[in-house]
């Protein structure tokens, strides 16, 4: 035990020291969660299972940060066609591998404490374990207990992809402070003439502004200037929590404030277009902004986060969803500090006070169908509706000359000429 005081006086002033420069709590948890668990599994084992627990860690920790920057370029390249080795953040991988460290030892700590209970159960009853209940047992009661928690939390922690492809145009690095505090990367991307329309542009889950250029072609059917911004938890803003629409809308309200502020002249038309996750803030924000947005464009809408579930676990079977979805909503929650049975764009998006065009694939596997026609019916007129074939997730990536031509022939219908911009 004395060798261990040393180490685990470190960890714990680590921890300390690290606990202010991280914004969101559930961020701290799991930041500090190996640094509680680590000399905790340390002091219940012995010699030769802690160092063989130090190289696996250490092992994971490298090794992960690997892989990490492996996909970071991936996921870029793939999404993009610009394969850029050095677009990779590792400081980010590091997170990421932390992170996977953190749940690996909160799933290996609860079940060897079972499995401690079981056998000293045992002891104390003079019977020996058979066969492969001693292993087994301990899985099947932790499961309900570590599964969900799992789930919930790789569901709600987001991974950084970097901003790796610019635009190939001129634009702006600017910075937009929220109002509770978070600083949110983005461009602004002048029209090729000067324009007093603009296009607030969002993003959809574990993407990012570069992710989503292609939808720069939406600032230029209406010959507008663009904002292109990476919600909480993505791209190069702050944090790592998303809460699927609830503290976004404070991104897409501060954008619009950001964009009326510092461009007047070039804002005195506001179309917002949200695209898959960022759907929900857009619509949020939409519901209370003051001027109203002009016009808004939902690709892939969802009804409500906890809607969705079924097609996030498309692959457990669905006698057993209940079973995760129940113990899972209020853990995700309290990761996300937002009670997400709350959180219903359905119910909001008839207060939107602007015209809404709605686009959705009609066999998109991640959020059904079903969602973006409840969506569409819930909302005022003037309303659109736009349904792609096919059967991949944003009706804009399915059908990008039908989605175009139809969202072109709404707002020219519905969206008032430009005015004209002081000299």
């Amino acid at each position: 035990m004395r060798t261990l005081a040393a180490p685990m006086a470190v960890a714990l002033l680590l921890a300390v020291l690290l606990v202010p420069w991280v914004p969101e709590p559930s961020e701290r948890f799991w930041l500090l969660l190996p640094l509680v668990l680590g000399p905790w599994v340390a002091m219940r084992s012995g010699p030769a299972h802690r160092r063989t627990l130090a190289l696996a860690a250490g092992v994971l920790l490298v090794g992960g940060s690997l892989v990490s920057c492996a996909l970071q370029v991936g996921v870029l390249g793939s999404a993009t066609g610009h394969w850029v080795p050095l677009a990779a953040d590792p400081f980010e991988a590091l997170v990421n591998a932390w992170y996977l460290l953190s749940l690996l030892l909160l799933a290996g700590t609860t079940w060897w404490e079972i499995r401690t209970a079981i056998r000293g159960w045992h002891v104390r009853r003079g019977s020996q374990p058979d066969g492969l209940a001693p292993q087994v047992l301990p899985i099947v009661i932790a499961s309900p207990l570590v599964v969900p928690v799992l789930l919930g939390s790789t569901l709600a922690h987001r991974t950084h992809v970097p901003d790796g492809v610019l635009p190939d145009r001129t634009y702006e690095d600017v910075v937009i402070r929220t109002s509770d505090g978070r600083d949110l990367s983005g461009w602004w991307i002048p029209a090729g003439t000067p324009s007093s329309r603009t296009v607030l542009l969002g993003h959809g889950i574990g993407a990012n502004r570069s992710l989503t250029l292609s939808a720069l072609v939406v600032a230029d059917r209406l010959d507008a200037n663009a904002l292109m911004f990476d919600l909480r938890g993505h791209g190069e803003s702050a944090g790592h929590t998303t809460s699927f629409g609830c503290h976004e809308q404070r991104d897409v309200l501060a954008a619009a404030a950001w964009i009326r502020e510092e461009h007047a002249d070039d804002a005195q038309q506001l179309v917002a277009v949200g695209l898959s996750l960022s759907t929900a803030p857009v619509v949020l924000a939409a519901a209370e902004i003051e001027p109203p947005f002009d016009a808004v464009i939902l690709d892939s809408p969802f009804t409500a986060p906890v809607e969705m579930t079924d097609g996030v676990l498309r692959w457990i079977p669905s006698s057993l969803r209940p079973l995760l979805v129940w113990p899972g909503v209020p853990l995700v929650s309290l990761e996300t500090r937002c009670w997400l049975p709350a959180v219903r764009p359905v119910d909001r998006i008839a207060d939107v006070r602007a015209p809404i065009w709605i686009a959705h694939t009609d066999g998109d596997p991640l959020i059904p169908v079903e969602q973006g026609r409840r969506m569409a019916a819930a909302a005022r007129e003037p309303k659109g509706w736009f349904e792609a074939h096919g059967n991949r997730h944003m009706a804009c990536g399915t059908d990008t000359e039908g989605w175009l031509r139809e969202a072109g022939r709404f707002l020219d219908e519905h969206l008032a000429p430009a005015p004209t911009r002081p000299d």
